[in-house]
């Protein structure tokens, strides 16, 4: 399976730096309930949408649930930080 999202991130950071160094959309994957968490995306700002593709089988063993996990980070807290998320679908990819 593959789940796709779009993301758009900005960051406005107070040391003038554009874009931050230190702000980041991270994205994990589950799929023993929440228990452990795998890392598969480290996005830095930027000011366009973007569309991501993540193949959970590159990342996880899976499972019948599969948990999805976005965190959006503010470090040092200095800045302004925005975060959307949007478009999240789910698909199998099949060949014939």
């Amino acid at each position: 399976p593959v789940i796709r999202f779009a993301e758009w991130m900005y960051c406005d950071d107070a040391t003038g730096m554009y874009p931050s160094q230190q702000d980041y959309l991270d994205v994990h994957l589950s799929s023993d309930g929440g228990v452990t968490w795998v890392q598969v995306a480290h996005i830095a700002s930027h000011e366009d949408w973007a569309l991501h593709d993540i193949h959970v089988a590159d990342y996880i063993p899976l499972t019948a649930t599969v948990q999805v996990r976005f965190t959006a980070s503010d470090n040092p807290n200095n800045s302004t930080t925005e975060v959307a998320i949007d478009a999240v679908t789910v698909f199998d990819v099949q060949c014939d």
